[in-house]
């Protein structure tokens, strides 16, 4: 017959040790602890799998809507480049360069409220400071328009140079960067810049108004606040409509560009045989009056500015 204990360990306290029937009631309370931990543990993943599929739907919301000449996209899973082309989807990590008379414009989120339109001759880096979300874009040569809506609280959209940073809750601006330094043009709301040096220390920071731009040497201060010209305001307001025209074209839905992109990529590719085409035959011209002048790997590259 069952034992009684007269002072039970406080284990078995804790696991529901009843002295009228002992080891019933401990087999009973093994199995509830047993069935809570598992509810707990499928709970658990349940969630984690939401927070996941959330976090990738959210980061392939971002999608190549325009392209305009010659562009390349390097995943960041990848060290090859690849034409860039309407309807592409875009990561973190993701790579677009232009080269020259050439322009991309993407959509940065499913809601269309946010996009970039990389100029001629630039390279970008699509980043991020918050997880699963493209909110940062470093800017290594080149010219580049945002239009962002507001994000979350504490976070801001960032264009990121070799020695400054522009960055905002909500508003649309530009920013060019070259050897000499870079500018920052503000068309809506109000930008924050900030300025460093070769260290990285900062150096100092200034807020732009909208319709003003600002200098900023490399590795060295802001300078004063310029109004934009007639000429600056024109090119965002045709930026703005060529992007919203698109979006009218698929009628606000962005899974529609892929029909689009065969189209687009069909004579595109037709257009790319031509420009060969063409370049081959310059390339001949050249080695018959001067016996050199191949177009060779480097002068593929210098073609994208670089």
């Amino acid at each position: 017959m069952p034992v009684r204990l007269k002072n039970p360990p406080s284990e078995m306290k804790f696991l529901g040790y009843n002295q009228g029937n002992p080891f019933n009631n401990l087999s009973v309370q093994f199995e509830e602890r047993r069935m809570r931990i598992m509810r707990k543990g499928i709970l658990f993943v349940l969630v984690w799998l939401f927070t996941l599929a959330g976090f990738f739907s959210f980061v392939y919301a971002a999608q190549i809507v325009d392209v305009v000449g010659k562009a390349q996209i390097q995943p960041a899973s990848s060290t090859s480049w690849r034409s860039a082309k309407t309807g592409m989807k875009v990561s973190i990590g993701d790579k677009i360069r232009t080269a020259r008379r050439s322009e991309v414009r993407v959509a940065l989120d499913e809601q269309k409220k946010s996009f970039i339109s990389i100029e001629e001759l630039t390279m970008v880096i699509l980043n991020s400071t918050i997880p699963g979300e493209i909110n940062k874009f470093d800017l290594s040569k080149g010219k580049l328009y945002v239009k962002a809506e507001k994000v979350k609280a504490g976070a801001t959209f960032e264009v990121a140079t070799p020695s400054a940073v522009a960055g905002v809750r909500g508003t649309a601006w530009s920013v060019e960067s070259n050897a000499d330094g870079d500018i920052v043009s503000v068309f809506e709301s109000s930008v924050f810049v900030k300025a460093f040096d070769k260290m990285k220390r900062l150096i100092s920071e200034v807020t732009v108004p909208e319709g003003f731009k600002v200098f900023i040497e490399r590795f060295g201060p802001p300078g004063e606040l310029l109004p934009l010209t007639d000429k600056e305001h024109g090119s965002w307001k045709k930026i703005k409509k060529r992007f919203l025209d698109f979006l009218e074209a698929v009628g606000g839905d962005l899974g529609k560009l892929g029909d689009l992109s065969d189209k687009a990529g069909e004579l595109q590719d037709k257009m790319e045989d031509i420009q060969e085409q063409i370049e081959e035959q310059n390339i001949r011209k050249i080695i018959e009056e001067r016996t050199s002048g191949c177009k060779d790997e480097h002068e593929y590259e210098e073609e994208y500015g670089y």
